[in-house]
């Protein structure tokens, strides 16, 4: 219950455009690896590059959030009363497994689009 209402509060924080301003800012820049090594983060796509995106499926999804505070480019949005991913911000977390599908409480919620 308390993961819920913590969800719940950093919606509200995040829904004013200074909140948006600091989630864009919370896109990492690099990513740690093993032993001290650092590496860039994935680029996020450009015009001209495949579309990669995941999709929620509907009729599995608890719509607990967790999916839309933990995605990293802020792809997944609430649209009625389900979870949708913009595919043109989607990116599947470059070469990770995909946050989204990490957090989900439901396995093979979160699936390749």
């Amino acid at each position: 219950m308390a993961f819920r209402a913590t969800i719940r509060r950093e919606r509200k924080r995040l829904a004013t455009p200074r909140g948006k301003l600091k989630r864009f800012l919370l896109t990492p820049i690099c990513r740690v690896e093993t032993r001290g090594a650092v590496s860039r983060a994935p680029r996020p796509k450009t015009i001209g590059e495949s579309i990669m995106a995941l999709k929620i499926i509907a009729s599995q999804c608890t719509v607990c959030g967790a999916c839309e505070f933990d995605c990293p480019t802020a792809a997944i949005r609430m649209k009625g009363d389900t979870y949708i991913i913009d595919p043109k911000k989607c990116t599947e977390c470059d070469g990770e497994s995909p946050h989204c599908a990490e957090v989900c409480p439901v396995p093979d919620t979160c699936v390749p689009a």
